[in-house]
């Protein structure tokens, strides 16, 4: 090992920097399309099979809730990592924090963010969780007017990323660019590789960073980094996110097309030290370029054939990324099993979507079952959030569950898209979180956050869920709103999504509920609001009893008072004062909003009228009884409401 000066910061502290021997690598930059590559060092035989691009039966049931996540940037480079409480969503430069129920807590922009060790101008910001240590780990790069860039890194001080981050700056010790920084974590280190492109000349390559966890967990300003330099290379190098113990750390890269993939691995474990191994899977090459959506097909890019993310568990490695269809007319998602104690493939799958599927994530939960997020697309479908998954149980290859859990509404003309999604596998083991990109407007760009089911998982034995509202009852008069909390318990281990909605509403009467969906670990609430509506008034009795006694008595007065003036003009503001004093006297209306008291003594409900006349719409008068009724799979619980109209 070689001791470098000093070239980065801890909160404003210098640290050594290790440097390692560099290894050889076949290198292509850009990436071209080659012949298949030759022999490897490894075959296998496995299973390849298509997934259905339609839902298949009982799917619905998989998805929890679905909600916005941030956006930010061109493309939003999307990532969620989970925890037991908050979910945490990165998009370049913004960071956002969310409950599990879908409610944003927190968003900050990364000149906020990371103001203790500079400003950023971030970009292709990384985000996970450290299920072992209980903490969120978020990487990203760091744009420099110099022409040059650093690595930021932020560890959340405990599970709750709301509270304190200890945060780090890697400065360069290059004048080259770090682009696309991956983020991969072992029992041991995290692992941060960024494309190294220098500002002139060739020369491409990747640098990977070995950072030692105990020392980013305490917060040290003396940070243990061992830097691989200079490595050749023909793809983005992504590093696994290592659940369990493992004494390596895994990494892949594309070989451009063909019938390997570069498989890395370092030890966890002594020093560092980087090695090959190349792994046989099907025939693969890079994308179309763009994929298809309604009325264009020129403005969706496909992205390259790099990998999208990199998970182990169990003694498997899993990865995936967008290949070519075997026809050659479409951009599809390839999804890998490798054994990493044998170094060959156990199975390999395809998931086309609606017709295209392209910037996939995957990650598996504790009994192997496996789960996709994607961007999907074709020419009657506009760019679509999906997802597909398959339990340990299935046929090799097969993902016989997929579908969109958010669809999107319009045509997208910017062209780029990605650059990646994200998926998470949630602490409980029973779901997974993700987020990808979809078009709901044609010129910015939307994410959005998913919980998706283990199919293989159900809710334990006698599991169950109670609701309750408060207050019971809330008097209101028509116009306004009445609001109630509506509470969630789980009983007997429940946990799950619960989707909720409103039944028995009377005429002309609205119902919210904030928010709609709720994961139900713990307590949860969702706030029900009743708009009442208020009557519009028409021509009634009252108005035909003031014309005919008002205007007759206006054309007498006005007849008798020719030729008097002053007299007209008093005379005049004695009608109107009368039509004023008419109508104040005979009705009045409310237009504020009243909140409900859940202490207040209640007040007995009037027995119900009918609509009066001169009038049409608004809500009945009289008490009305609403339920409310939450949904988990097969099961089924209400509460009643009550709102009285006065």
């Amino acid at each position: 090992m070689v001791t470098e000066p000093s070239a980065a910061t801890a909160s404003n502290a210098s640290f050594a920097v290790g440097r390692s021997t560099v290894i050889p690598a076949p290198a292509h930059w850009p990436k071209p399309v080659s012949s298949p590559a030759g022999s490897s060092t490894h075959s296998t035989t496995e299973t390849q099979a298509t997934s259905a691009a339609q839902p298949a039966a009982g799917q619905s049931s998989l998805i929890g809730i679905v909600f916005p996540g941030p956006s930010d940037g061109v493309p939003p480079d999307s990532q969620v990592a989970a925890g037991p409480n908050h979910l945490v969503g990165v998009v370049n430069s913004i960071i956002e924090i969310f409950s599990k129920s879908g409610a944003p807590l927190s968003v900050s922009g990364d000149n906020v963010f990371f103001q203790s060790v500079g400003n950023c101008g971030c970009f292709d910001s990384r985000v996970l969780y450290d299920q072992a240590d209980q903490r969120f780990i978020i990487s990203t790069s760091k744009r420099n007017l110099s022409g040059t860039s650093a690595l930021l890194v932020a560890v959340s001080q405990t599970s709750d990323p709301t509270g304190n981050w200890n945060k780090f700056e890697i400065a360069p010790t290059t004048t080259s660019w770090y682009d696309f920084p991956t983020l991969g974590l072992s029992s041991s280190a995290i692992y941060i590789s960024p494309d190294v492109i220098p500002n002139s000349g060739p020369g491409a390559h990747f640098d990977l960073f070995v950072i030692g966890l105990p020392e980013l967990l305490a917060g040290s300003s003396n940070l243990n980094i061992t830097r691989f330099q200079s490595v050749a290379f023909t793809g983005s190098l992504l590093g696994a996110i290592t659940y369990g113990s493992s004494p390596t750390e895994f990494f892949m890269e594309t070989a451009n097309q063909g019938t390997v993939l570069h498989m890395f691995k370092v030890n966890t474990s002594g020093t560092p030290t980087l090695t090959k191994t190349d792994i046989t899977v099907p025939f693969y090459t890079i994308p179309t370029g763009f994929v298809q959506q309604p009325g264009d097909t020129t403005h969706l890019s496909s992205g390259s054939d790099d990998i999208g993310n990199v998970v182990w568990r169990n003694g498997s490695l899993w990865c995936t990324h967008a290949v070519r269809s075997d026809d050659g007319q479409s951009t599809v998602v390839r999804w890998y099993e490798i054994d990493t104690a044998t170094e060959t493939l156990k199975q390999s799958g395809t998931v086309s979507g609606a017709g295209n599927a392209t910037y996939p994530a995957i990650t598996v939960t504790p009994d192997g079952s496996a789960t996709l997020v994607y961007t999907t697309s074709s020419s009657t479908q506009f760019a679509s959030a999906g997802y597909a998954h398959r339990n340990a149980s299935d046929p090799p290859g097969a993902m016989p569950v997929s579908g969109i859990y958010q669809a999107g509404t319009v045509t997208y003309m910017v062209t780029r898209w990605g650059d990646y999604s994200g998926i998470s596998s949630d602490p409980d083991g029973n779901s997974v979180w993700g987020i990808a990109e979809l078009a709901q407007t044609s010129n910015t760009t939307t994410t959005a956050i998913a919980q998706i089911l283990n199919a293989s998982q159900p809710p334990p034995p006698g599991g169950d869920f109670t609701l309750s509202a408060s207050p019971g009852s809330v008097t209101v008069k028509q116009g306004q709103s009445a609001n109630y909390m509506i509470t969630l318990t789980p009983q007997n281990g429940f946990q799950g999504p619960v989707a909720l909605s409103c039944t028995g509403l009377p005429a002309n009467t609205t119902c919210s509920l904030n928010p709609s969906a709720v994961s139900v670990s713990a307590a949860a609430q969702s706030q029900l609001t009743i708009a009442t509506t208020a009557p519009k008034t028409s021509l009634g009795l009252r108005s035909i009893v003031f014309y005919a006694v008002m205007l007759p008595l206006a054309t007498l007065l006005w007849s008798g008072l020719r030729g008097h003036r002053v007299a007209r003009v008093l005379m005049m503001v004695l009608v109107l004062a009368l039509a004023v004093g008419f109508y104040t006297g005979c009705a009045g209306t409310s237009t504020h909003t009243t909140a409900p008291n859940p202490t207040s003594t209640p007040v007995p409900p009037p027995s119900p009228t009918p609509t009066p006349p001169g009038t049409s719409g608004g809500t009945p008068l009289g008490t009305h009884t609403v339920t409310v009724v939450g949904t988990s799979g097969s099961l089924q619980h209400s509460v009643p409401i009550q709102i009285v109209v006065q």
